[in-house]
């Protein structure tokens, strides 16, 4: 299964790097122990999302995109510790919050303002559980809406306007 010039140019295009290079950083990842690898494989994920977002890994060409990526992770690795960095910071300590989607918050927040008035009807004067609210708003309103996310919106309504 050799790699014909089209790959070739393909990965040289995308990773940046020549052919002997990327033997190097082969023979490089060889000899980096385990948690160094684990980390290169943590930063490859980040180097692939980043391939993808800019549109440069077109269908068909996961392959060479995904190893790209690795080579991407395992060069910076390489250049750090040229730089005299050599400190691996830890891939679980730096782990950013996973934070929503703009769309699915969007549609979180429709969902709280439009069927806020139904939940409070069905909870204070119907006296539905939350699981049969959940079920409720599948059959009327075909939203499937998990019965503790309805406990938690209507917690943070009855926080934010106290009683009169």
């Amino acid at each position: 299964m050799g790699c014909d010039m089209l790959h070739e140019s393909y990965l040289s295009s995308l990773s940046g790097l020549t052919a002997r290079q990327r033997q190097e950083l082969a023979r490089y990842y060889a000899s980096l122990d385990e948690e160094r690898r684990v980390y290169v494989h943590w930063q490859q994920r980040t180097a692939f999302k980043h391939l993808l977002t800019d549109g440069r890994a077109p269908s068909g060409k996961g392959g060479e995109a995904n190893y790209a990526a690795l080579l991407i992770a395992l060069k910076e690795l390489w250049d750090e510790e040229q730089r005299g960095m050599g400190r691996m910071p830890s891939p679980l300590a730096e782990q950013p919050k996973r934070q929503r989607k703009p769309r699915k918050q969007q549609l979180r927040d429709s969902l709280e303002k439009r069927f806020m008035d139904a939940l409070i009807q069905l909870r204070e004067q119907e006296q539905l559980s939350w699981r049969q609210i959940s079920v409720h708003f599948k059959k009327q309103f075909r939203k499937q809406v998990s019965h503790t996310y309805l406990k938690k919106i209507y917690d943070a309504r009855s926080l934010a306007s106290p009683p009169a």
